[in-house]
């Protein structure tokens, strides 16, 4: 099984070669209906450029995309610097149905269009979402308070459900699930492995 980040920077390399082999064929198909309304023997001149049209294209498309997947590999390093968890370990799923924004573990990812944001849950220090109601789709502003910088991530998405930005608040703080006597029905803390009201066993 490829790992996260390996299937995110080839799938941003596949979108800009599909990217150049579409401008490639549009400019070819360009390029020969012109070369329809030439001479006989300008014809066979135009089809060769349509093909140097078409190639250059897709070679175009083919070095973004590698570039474009080295940046984010870059970025993922970078993310991944001093942290336990690793990106390439977590089973990512998504907030709501936008394919925007995606939790695993420790990991948030954050995609819009060919852009991709990763960053981890202990280098996040706030998450304050506003928008505003529209019908059955939520536009939801995320400020990203980071920790040890100043200045402010600013993420921008129509939400699929009105609750994204709480899912993304439990997400960032997750609550501690309290350990509930079976003898009294008294709660405790997690770590208790007594009742701290009848002194019953949790375990």
């Amino acid at each position: 099984m490829k790992s996260n980040s390996r299937r995110i920077r080839q799938q941003i390399m596949q979108v800009y070669l599909l990217n150049g082999l579409e401008a490639g064929c549009l400019i070819g198909i360009v390029i020969l209906l012109y070369a329809l309304e030439q001479p006989s023997w300008f014809q066979q001149v135009f089809r060769i450029l349509a093909l140097v049209a078409a190639a250059v294209s897709i070679l175009i498309g083919a070095l973004l995309g590698r570039s474009k997947c080295t940046a984010l590999k870059r970025r993922i390093f970078r993310a991944q610097a001093g942290h336990e968890d690793s990106l390439d370990e977590a089973a990512f799923g998504m907030v709501d149905h936008s394919g925007t924004l995606y939790t695993g573990g420790s990991w948030l990812l954050y995609r819009n269009g060919l852009e991709y944001r990763v960053y981890c849950r202990d280098s996040i220090e706030s998450i304050d979402p506003y928008g505003e109601h529209g019908g059955k789709r939520v536009k939801v502003w995320l400020s990203m308070k980071l920790q040890n910088r100043q200045d402010l991530e600013l993420l921008s998405y129509t939400a699929g459900t009105p609750d994204a930005a709480d899912l993304l608040k439990e997400w960032l703080n997750p609550k501690s699930q309290e350990k509930v006597c079976r003898a009294c029905g008294a709660p405790n803390d997690p770590e208790a492995s007594c009742c701290a009201w009848c002194g019953s066993p949790l375990d």
